[in-house]
């Protein structure tokens, strides 16, 4: 069990390489800090042409030879080779099923999941899956949560890999003023699958556990949030702030936005 003073146990895996990447990260762009436009409610429209800057990624994502790895190469396969997929295009049911099949291995994928215990959680990029979807491992600190917050009109998929996560799930807010109230909330525990998009509604996600971190995997497609953000909507008024989501914490199991990375 991982306790509290454990809790960055991931990053400690990779601290030997981190703290020299910090420096040359401190000099040198992210090559996968890309640009943000506004995301909306689903009966609104995104402006998906007109990114604010545009990265060239520099180092080809590398896929490890293990379960996972196959994970990988399976849900690379399914979305296909071509980069422009839109929400109606995705086979939600095949992806859930695939990522169901996959059985964590903390050896498989620990190398990824890098940890920051001072924030709520840290969102660490695993694979850029054709320009159609985004994988990410998210480490989730003990009792700590996301705000609530929308998809950009994209699926999301999660599954847990350790520990146990909570979903409270809220109706979009008619107009501002009103505390938005979860109207459902699941436990969800290791090996468990779920699933997420703005028709459904909002949701927060939070790690119920006192001593333990949590990780989970996500994959989101289209990547949208990634590319133009999206929103999340304050508690108590349900008043929505954009949220630029194009930082991660790390990428391929390498430290690249240790001060800055996004998070909603």
């Amino acid at each position: 069990m991982l306790t509290v003073n454990q809790s960055n146990s991931f990053a400690q895996q990779n601290n030997a390489y981190a703290a020299s990447l910090m420096r040359s990260t401190a000099s040198s762009p992210s090559p996968h800090s890309v640009c943000k436009c506004g995301a909306m409610h689903p009966s609104e429209s995104i402006d998906r042409t007109k990114p604010q800057a545009e990265t060239k990624v520099e180092l080809e994502d590398e896929i490890p030879n293990n379960k996972f790895g196959r994970l990988i190469e399976d849900l690379k396969k399914s979305l296909g080779p071509d980069k422009g997929l839109s929400s109606e295009d995705i086979d939600v049911e095949k992806i859930k099923e695939m990522m169901e099949l996959y059985e964590s291995d903390e050896l498989e994928w620990g190398k990824y999941a890098l940890n920051d215990p001072s924030r709520s959680y840290t969102r660490n990029g695993v694979i850029d899956l054709n320009g159609n979807a985004n994988l990410l491992i998210l480490v989730w600190n003990p009792t700590k949560s996301s705000a609530i917050h929308d998809h950009a009109n994209a699926h999301c998929c999660m599954k847990i890999l350790k520990g146990t996560l909570k979903e409270s799930l809220y109706d979009f807010p008619e107009k501002v003023g009103n505390e938005l109230v979860p109207k459902k909330e699941t436990l969800l525990h290791c090996e468990d699958v779920g699933y997420i998009s703005d028709d459904i509604g909002l949701h927060k996600i939070s790690n119920p556990l006192d001593n333990e971190v949590s990780v989970s995997l996500h994959l989101y497609t289209p990547p949208y949030a990634s590319l133009y953000g999206c929103s999340m909507y304050e508690a108590g008024n349900g008043k929505r702030h954009h949220v630029d989501m194009s930082k991660y914490y790390s990428y391929q199991g390498k430290l690249i936005n240790p001060k800055d990375s996004s998070a909603c």
